[in-house]
């Protein structure tokens, strides 16, 4: 039937999920007049060898196609990169199977047209037979690479299956890991709340087994440090301190320096009038009428009061070495002052500081930045030399600036103040100081002196102004003092009560004593260490007397009052006018509170009497004043 019949096929078309696929299902001859010449036979048998092997690969591809797609809808879940390599095998396919179909129609077309062609037209059907062929070739080649890319695709989806099983494993077991350690940690902090509760027990059960004795030197240690911190100007105090809390160490060295001071903020309200503002001198009470009516009582906030200080030290092979410089700010307009700049080398010292004369551990705990009329309190110049004798016995041998204040004259220093003291030490509670000074006054007289024992012209328009008979002449007397100062330990409410004292007389004292020294610094009375006569010119030194009591109670471990009562008492000559200064007194109370050690907030109430030299300054008709003061403080230690 091949010889006379042509041929027809017959197929089902199918769509899928990957695509449209087309299978013959018969084979039918149909007789026709057309005759068929060999070459046409050979054609149609290629053509329908050709149809059967596309339609074979097209099932390969479709089965290959469908197992792509369902591997990529098991892989849909886990991995968006599965589904865009399914998703490309789908397209793959079903350009492959559009493909197919297209030459399923060619094959078609050219059956009809080799029906239909002449014998003549042979050599052109051979051509497109060829052409046929070619198109076939390249669509098994293209059918072998889509097979070749699902089975890529299978092993790409299941290379990531694998790699997600691995990550979720890896995550189960970090899980598990942090389980594992939050469970520790629990544990361990439930054993640190339990070892601290132990601590605490234990330091309890210590603090209820320590003996009186234990109690009382702890707390004595712990005074002596606060004190220590609140006078680091003090030269007297430890030099070989091998602490030296709060200190910032050198590397590579044995030295050491700190960084110290306070801040004050003070509220000061003069309730009647005095000649300074924000201080309490007892000597700026103003007695005449003429001087109050110039004067008005005020109110003042400061904070110029405020000090930092640098201490240095270093130890070496040759003994200790200290350097210590502190400052305010009470210079004119608020600017720094100096107070200490001095160095200490073992027992020698050199530089700006206390005087010897001083008592650094018998100062009255005071809100008044002034301090105690009648204390010794001055700093200057000098070379020290103080030797520990023992372990309680400690002596002071200094040369210092004489510096003298002279009523009349224009001081000179000429030879320096010799003084000499011995401190003893009981039970390191109690101690007492005496000191000796000798110094030599020196001044070259002025032209004038008026009534307050400034100096001035003499004129006959100012009668108040006394002409000096010896105007010019250099003038020198002796002058000499003793002191005696100490602290008492008194518990009778509590084991830090104290007593404090200092009582201090000589000829020529003025300038040591604090309300003396203060008046003639601000013009207020003239020099108080000597005086020159006007009349003969001859200069004479004053005699002195200064001193003071105080009782500190301390009423908590934080909260604390001093009362004070304190005296200056001057032996006037004859050669000095009534308005020279002859007596003050002062009494003062107040109440501190440290919230922490390093601050301090209090209040003072101070009050004060000046008595002026007069007719008689010991009748009831005495030339005198006084005045009360209220100060309140903020104190910021570092």
């Amino acid at each position: 039937m091949l010889r006379s019949s042509p041929v027809e096929f017959f197929g089902i078309a199918t769509i899928g999920e990957t695509g449209i696929f087309c299978r013959p299902t018969s084979v039918r001859f149909i007789k026709a007049p057309l005759r068929m010449n060999s070459l046409n036979k050979s054609l149609l048998l290629v053509s329908l060898l050709l149809a059967m092997q596309a339609t074979a690969a097209q099932d390969s591809a479709t089965a290959t196609a469908e197992q792509a797609a369902d591997t990529a809808v098991d892989a849909k879940q886990t991995s968006d990169e599965a589904k865009k390599a399914a998703d490309q095998a789908q397209k793959t396919a079903d350009e492959t199977a559009k493909k197919v179909e297209q030459t399923q129609q060619q094959i078609d077309e050219a059956v009809k047209k080799a029906e239909q062609t002449s014998a003549e037209a042979t050599s052109a059907q051979a051509e497109s037979a060829a052409d046929l062929q070619k198109q076939l070739n390249a669509q098994k080649a293209l059918i072998a690479t889509q097979a070749a890319s699902g089975t890529n695709t299978s092993a790409t989806l299941a290379d990531l299956q694998r790699a997600l099983n691995e990550q979720k494993k890896l995550i189960d077991a970090q899980k598990k890991q942090i389980e594992e350690q939050q469970t520790q940690l629990q544990a361990t902090s439930a054993l640190l709340t339990n070892m601290q509760s132990q601590i605490d027990q234990l330091m309890q059960d210590d603090q209820q087994n320590l003996s009186d004795d234990d109690v009382a030197l702890r707390e004595q240690v712990a005074k002596l440090e606060s004190q220590v911190n609140k006078i680091p100007d003090d030269p007297s105090s430890l030099l070989a301190d091998e602490d030296f809390p709060g200190a910032i160490r050198v590397p590579g060295t044995t030295a050491a320096y700190k960084i110290g001071g306070f801040v004050k903020a003070s509220l000061v309200k003069n309730k009647d009038p005095l000649v300074t503002q924000d201080r309490f001198i007892v000597g700026s009470i103003p007695v005449t009428t003429d001087d109050a009516a110039a004067l008005a009582a005020e109110l003042s906030l400061t904070a110029n009061q405020s000090r930092l200080n640098f201490d240095y030290r270093q130890r070496s092979e040759f003994g200790n070495l200290r350097a210590f410089i502190e400052g305010d700010f009470e210079g004119s307009g608020d600017t720094f002052r100096l107070r200490h700049a001095f160095g200490q080398f073992r027992d020698v010292l050199a530089g700006k500081t206390w005087s010897a004369f001083y008592d650094a551990q018998a100062a009255p705990e005071d809100v008044d930045f002034e301090g105690t009329n009648g204390r010794v309190i001055v700093r200057q110049t000098q070379i020290r030399y103080f030797p520990q004798i023992g372990k309680n016995l400690q002596w002071m041998i200094s040369l210092e600036d004489p510096n003298p204040q002279v009523t009349g004259g224009s001081g000179v220093s000429t030879i320096p103040d010799l003084v000499t003291s011995i401190r003893r030490d009981w039970f390191s509670r109690w101690h007492v100081k005496s000191a000796l000074l000798l110094r030599q006054i020196g001044a070259i007289a002025n032209n004038g002196v008026d009534q307050n024992g400034q100096p001035c012209e003499p004129s006959l328009l100012d009668l108040t102004c006394v002409q000096i008979v010896s105007a010019g002449a250099k003038e020198k007397v002796t002058g000499w003092a003793l002191t005696a100062s100490g602290k008492v330990q008194v518990p009778w409410w509590n084991e830090n009560d104290n007593f404090l004292f200092q009582l201090n007389y000589g000829d020529g004292i003025g300038r040591y004593l604090n309300d003396l020294n203060s008046v003639a610094s601000l013009g207020i009375d003239g020099g108080q260490d000597a005086i020159i006569d006007p009349a003969t010119g001859k200069m004479e030194a004053l005699p002195a007397f200064g001193g003071y009591l105080s009782f500190q109670h301390w009423w908590t471990a934080r909260m604390r009052s001093t009362f004070l009562v304190s005296l200056v008492n001057v032996n006037n000559l004859d050669a000095q006018p009534a308005t020279a200064y002859h007596e003050t007194q002062r009494a003062t109370a107040n109440l501190i509170w440290s919230p922490i050690s390093n601050i301090d907030i209090g209040g003072e109430l101070l009050w004060g009497k000046r008595t002026n030299k007069g007719p008689d300054p010991d009748s009831d008709n005495a030339q005198s004043a006084t005045a009360t003061q209220i100060q309140l403080e903020a104190v910021y230690r570092f």
